[in-house]
């Protein structure tokens, strides 16, 4: 389960190529030195202007949803998760937003967390209108959340045979 720390560690930004993570031994001692690639080498030259956008507008729901699309469909959840967290909470809330949360979450290997929040934003669609791709695209992921947590799996990474279980048994629940 991904606890705070798991979740701060993840929400790191893309900085250097390379960053250097002292280990302190157990009496205290300074440790071996490790060096770590970043995960932001892979996020493209296109990051720093879907970045620049949301630094200069933070307001522009649109443009922080790009940047959580870009980051999750690159395997970054926890720089997506640290955008999300430092929008306005106006713009948290708006349900293309909130899904976006949800697919960090789930990506960041906490599939309770992430079925709470879908959840959330699909009772958000209740109050505001939501396109029928958006919450089409929510439904599913719920259903698919939940089976998850039924079945015991909050990181879908641990079990892979039985995420893909879970996902074949939520797709068959269609209604």
């Amino acid at each position: 389960q991904a606890g705070p720390d798991a979740l701060r560690e993840a929400a790191r930004l893309p900085g250097e190529a390379r960053v250097v993570h002292r280990a302190r031994r157990a009496d205290g001692a300074p440790g071996a030195e490790r060096l770590r690639d970043d995960p932001g080498r892979q996020l493209g030259p296109e990051v720093v202007a879907l970045e620049a956008e949301v630094s200069a507008r933070p307001e522009n729901a649109s443009a922080l949803a790009d940047l959580v699309d870009h980051y999750l469909d690159r395997g970054a959840p926890g720089a997506a998760f640290a955008a999300l967290s430092r929008a306005p909470a106006s713009v948290r809330d708006l349900p293309s937003i909130a899904d976006g949360r949800a697919r960090a979450l789930w990506q960041l290997g906490s599939a309770e967390a992430a079925l709470d929040a879908q959840r959330r934003m699909l009772d958000t669609c209740t109050v505001v209108t939501c396109s029928t791709v958006l919450l089409a695209r929510a439904q599913r992921r719920e259903r698919l959340f939940s089976e998850l947590v039924r079945q015991g799996i909050d990181d879908p990474k641990d079990d892979p045979a039985r995420t893909r279980h879970a996902y074949r048994i939520s797709m068959r629940e269609v209604t």
